[in-house]
């Protein structure tokens, strides 16, 4: 399995939102994020047992001193769901001075660590009657490289009681292919500003819509419409089927629940943190239980730096209580090694590919790059290369529910969060490892003689090694034919509670799923 090491801080720049390739001017870009501002930061502490919450920042030795050192006092917001507070700032900082702050505020012997917390923002490049223009569920062939889905769905088409978490902006669930598809979620954006929908944390996920004016979000932000990332990646996961109207989601037996985490401004990293937890049923502080677990986690969003202790920790507490978690690569054609939380442990980190299987213009690439699923790579507004799912055509509040194709790693890894779910339906009993080994070790090569066309290439002459372009996307047949094979199971912690007995986790004929098939870095 795969070691990261990560020496350092790196750069603080987000990812890009859209394909650095050009596209038509009908096709609504987004151009770099200015510099980024640091509201607040992530404290931990080793010992605050009996020590009310106000009372908290008294523990660390010298934070007065600290934050007079910065020109900022310190403030409790809130706990975070694995015992960290939330502290804000009275008054913004730069990347570079509240990294400087937290290593301050480290050195006290009481601090387990302390971070920024960063905004993180989408990855987003922009029977049924639409089901012939969705390439990526066909079998593969050279004229749509597809994840064999056609066949998959012979097997299973999901199972009604497991739950996929789509962690994004929310979605709008009067959409006609997503009517019926959802159990409930929650808003976990905490600034209402941000928000849009004038309130705090709630239960409704509801994606009041994300648009923006030019400076909102700092100096040199470019306004745009609302993106409806969420619904879109709702969609692909599983819309409805055979309802005679629209598009087929990879698993439509299955459903989603939203988790709200971005607003007009991205998402600050703890509040997606706690909607990690939150999704696979880990208890966070100041909500309600969450009654349906997810089994996989989707994640299409992410920001330039290393994975951080507040994304490692929710990851892993994630994993253990049982899911998937499936992330985008993101789409600024740079090394996966440098985006988050792509780069942290554990996850299953999803490039993108064009029609065509070739890597798309834009996608991330790089030795974390566990797979690559169908992104599309459009040339144009409404052009067939992307992918077709569930949108929506308010520019500001939503309006006439509709159909539109995307591109980027946002839609190729709700592909791989589907079939993921499919997997896990054929089997109910595999672990995160387990799926993520079945999933890899039943890929689809890239096709002879594809390139990677994102400029990976520093490898030359084309094509790259797949090791850093990924070595293939997912056969969905494949995968659940192998996972109902398996006569030994991994059995789910909660499982274990009641009293089932857990069998080891050898996967049977895992030797013939290869040395690719691990998700360590």
């Amino acid at each position: 399995m795969k070691t990261l090491a990560l020496a350092g801080r790196i750069g603080l720049a987000f990812a890009l939102a859209l394909a650095s390739a050009p596209l038509p001017s009908a096709v609504a870009q987004t151009t770099s994020e200015p510099a980024a501002l640091i509201d607040q930061i992530i404290v931990r502490y080793r010992n605050a047992e009996g020590v009310g919450a106000q009372g908290l920042l008294d523990l660390t030795t010298g934070a007065v001193d600290v934050g007079q050192t910065f020109g900022v006092q310190l403030r409790y917001v809130r706990e975070a769901g694995d015992g960290a507070l939330i502290v804000a700032l009275s008054q913004s900082l730069t990347a570079p001075t509240a990294e400087q702050l937290t290593t301050a505020l480290e050195a006290s012997p009481n601090v387990l660590y302390a971070e920024p917390d960063y905004r993180d923002f989408a990855y987003l490049t922009p029977g049924d009657s639409l089901y012939a223009q969705q390439w990526s569920l066909a079998a593969p062939a050279a004229s749509a490289f597809g994840m064999n889905l056609e066949a998959a769905w012979d097997l299973t088409t999901g199972d009604p009681d497991l739950v996929v978490a789509v962690i994004d902006t929310g979605i709008l669930p009067t959409h006609p292919d997503l009517v019926g598809r959802t159990v409930p979620g929650y808003d976990f954006v905490t600034d209402p500003v941000n928000a849009g929908d004038s309130d705090g944390r709630d239960a409704d996920p509801t994606d009041p819509g994300d648009w923006t004016v030019d400076d909102q979000c700092g100096a040199g932000w470019d306004g745009g419409p609302s993106s409806w990332h969420g619904t879109h990646v709702a969609g692909i996961v599983s819309a409805s089927a055979d309802n005679a109207q629209g598009v087929t989601g990879v698993n439509w037996g299955s459903r989603v629940q939203a988790l709200r985490v971005l607003g007009k401004c991205g998402g600050m990293s703890s509040d997606i943190a706690d909607a990690i937890r939150w999704a696979a049923g880990v208890p966070v502080p100041g909500t309600p239980a969450n009654p349906t677990p997810a089994r996989v986690i989707n994640l299409s969003l992410g920001g330039v730096r290393p994975c951080s202790t507040t994304y490692q920790t929710a990851i892993d507490a994630a994993r253990a209580a049982g899911a998937v978690v499936v992330v985008a690569a993101g789409n600024s054609a740079m090394d996966t090694v440098y985006v988050t939380p792509a780069n942290c442990v554990g996850v299953l980190t999803v490039g993108a590919t064009d029609r065509s299987g070739n890597l798309a213009s834009y996608s991330n690439f790089g030795t974390t790059l566990d797979l690559a699923a169908p992104g599309g790579d459009m040339t144009f507004w409404g052009d067939p290369d992307g992918i077709l799912s569930t949108y929506n055509n308010g520019s500001t509040n939503a309006g006439t529910m509709s159909y539109d194709y995307l591109q980027g790693t946002s839609m190729a890894a709700p592909q791989v969060a589907g079939v993921a779910s499919l997997v896990i339906s054929a089997n109910p009993f595999l672990s995160p490892d387990s799926v993520a080994a079945i999933l890899i070790g039943t890929l689809t090569p890239l096709p002879v003689g594809s390139q990677c066309l994102s400029g990976c290439g520093q490898f030359t002459p084309p094509p790259c090694a797949t090791t850093t372009c990924g070595p293939g996307i997912p056969n969905a047949a494949a995968a659940i034919t192998l996972a109902q094979s398996l006569d030994e199971y991994v059995y789910l912690p909660a499982l274990a509670q009641e009293g089932v007995a857990a069998t080891s986790a050898s996967l049977g004929a895992s030797a013939s799923l290869g040395a690719s098939a691990s998700l360590d870095r």
